[in-house]
This record gives structure tokens, C-alpha cells and sequence, in this order.
């Protein structure tokens, strides 16, 4: 299963990524999901894991928090096709098949 990330919302709005089984999110520009542009955004923020059902976005420990649903990230999340989670002040949206 491959996922697609599209930014829908922040300074890089617009940007579409693939991803595979699991990818980083930060502001670090080693991670598989980089957003430097974003000083809200941790350098290690969030992780997506491919998981039996879909992915799952956990937080990493970061400052700013990792949002789902305008709710706090506090346990690994499981994301729907289509569901919109938040990192710093950056919007992303989830596609996989």
C-alpha cells in the first residue's frame, strides 16, 4: 500500500508527497515528510506507519502537539482515506488505495 500526502494548508501548500511504509515528519530536512518552513513544527515531530488497516500517525514528542480532528494526538491514531491531520501550523491530508 502506498499512501499520497497532499499539504492542503501553510507555507507549503500545494506540495504532494508518496510515501511507502513509514515516513518521518519535521522540520528536519532527513525526514521522509520535511516541512522547514514551519518554526511550529518540531525537527522530529510525527511518524506514519503503515499498519494492517491504513497508517497510523503517532506523535513524536513534539512541542507544538500533532492533530487529528482538532483533537490532540496523545496515542498512536489510526487515519482514515481522506482524513486531514495537522503538524505545527501545517495541514496535510492522507490518499492510499
Amino acid at each position: 500500500m502506498k499512501a499520497h500526502i497532499e499539504i492542503i494548508g501553510g507555507e507549503m501548500d500545494g506540495i504532494e508527497l508518496f510515501i511507502s511504509k513509514t515516513a518521518s515528519i519535521g522540520r528536519d530536512k532527513g525526514c521522509d515528510i520535511s516541512i522547514p518552513v514551519d518554526r511550529f513544527v518540531s525537527k522530529k515531530h510525527a511518524m506514519l506507519r503503515l499498519w494492517s488497516e491504513g497508517y497510523i500517525l503517532e506523535d513524536l514528542g513534539s512541542t507544538n502537539g500533532t492533530f487529528v480532528d482538532e483533537e490532540p494526538v496523545r496515542k498512536p491514531v489510526l487515519l482514515s482515506n481522506g482524513q486531514i491531520f495537522k503538524v505545527g501550523r501545517t495541514l496535510l491530508k492522507i490518499n492510499y488505495d
